[in-house]
């Protein structure tokens, strides 16, 4: 395979480099109360990428219980966290915040990643907060508590996140199986579907260019008022290996794909039908130098589907173009909506 010229354009935004042997170590701290759920990461084959010193495990696990990580068996793992946390902060020549990726049906995602959320914000005021959250769904779900770790836990992500990103395995295994043709999912399978919208999100920070995205940046073109801050990503392309053979995407095919809500990660109650409309949107495209036309097409949705969009926030999508390629993909995009129905939605799913 031939190598990509852009590998290293910006690789110590999530890596450290070691003097002198050319290797790079990812920036991640993985915390579970569970050991096994750890030992699993360190047994696989990309578990020597990370550093022994960056697994942080308990004793015991929190039983599904929000409680239970946040105020106890997951709090006692706080203080190891924190010093890790403060290490990576203490190496990086300009901070621009922290991802956080955790489930909200789990008593640690949910409990001990709120408590986390909390403790960043006191001591990092200045930074940005990003969750990337999968939230529990009624008809995939074989834990009752799940909703209620999910209701407790978005009380913390109001309060302390900048921005959330918001999956649903429901929406998942539906884009999955309706999109990629697969009548069976894994848990590999939905977590490719996530890092591939994580790494597209991420692009900015990572590589160079006019018209990219920061975290910062992206905070504020998607989050009007900063409560709302809850954003539910589209992904597109999303076709099976045959399929890439013969299709050739426009901006406008990628465009259309985006606002298609079998491509949505996350679902969301009601349509634009019954009320719900796009407050504010990012659409990040990879594979463009510049987002010229892409701008363009965008005007053109907007004005078609204007019963879509809030009259209030003129402008109210950005756009962001990096010119550097997914591996397997010329040209593609991730969507993130801010919508008027979102944090209704959350409410609603989590008590029906």
């Amino acid at each position: 395979m031939a190598k990509h010229p852009h590998v290293h354009e910006r690789p110590t935004s999530f890596f450290h480099e070691i003097e002198g042997s050319g290797r790079f170590v990812p920036r991640t701290i993985f915390v579970d109360s569970d050991p096994a759920s750890l030992n699993s990461i360190r047994e696989k084959r990309f578990g020597e990428l990370f550093s022994p010193d960056c697994f942080v495990g308990g004793t015991s696990s929190t039983g599904n219980i929000f409680a239970k990580g946040k105020y106890t068996t997951g709090a006692e793992l706080l203080d190891p966290v924190l010093e890790l946390v403060r290490r990576e902060a203490e190496s990086c020549d300009r901070l621009q915040g922290f991802q956080l990726v955790h489930s909200l049906g789990g008593g640690t995602g949910s409990g001990l990643g709120s408590l986390l959320l909390e403790k960043l914000r006191e001591e990092y005021p200045g930074t940005i907060l990003a969750s990337h959250a999968i939230k529990p769904s009624l008809d995939r779900s074989d834990v009752v508590v799940e909703p209620y770790n999910a209701v407790l836990a978005f009380n913390d992500l109001i309060e302390h996140a900048d921005q959330c990103f918001l999956y649903s395995n429901s929406a998942l295994q539906e884009a999955h199986q309706h999109l990629l043709h697969q009548s069976s999912t894994t848990f590999n399978d939905l977590n490719h579907l996530i890092a591939r919208s994580m790494n597209i999100i991420t692009s900015g920070t990572r590589f160079p260019g006019p018209d990219v995205f920061g975290m910062r940046k992206l905070a504020m073109s998607t989050v009007p008022f900063p409560r709302l801050h809850f954003l539910m990503p589209s992904l597109a392309p999303l076709s099976t290996a045959a399929e890439k053979r013969y299709d050739v995407y426009t901006v406008h095919d990628i465009l259309e794909r985006l606002f298609n809500p079998w491509h949505s990660l996350c679902r969301v109650h009601g349509s634009s039908t019954n009320g719900t409309v796009y407050v504010t949107a990012a659409c990040i495209f990879r594979g463009f130098d510049s987002a010229v036309e892409i701008e363009e097409q965008i005007l053109k949705y907007t004005s078609r589907h204007s019963h879509e969009f809030v009259d209030y926030i003129p402008n109210n999508i950005a756009v962001s173009a990096v010119r550097y390629t997914e591996v397997d993909s010329s040209l593609s995009g991730v969507m993130l909506a801010n919508s008027s129905g979102t944090l209704i939605s959350i409410i609603v799913q989590s008590f029906e």
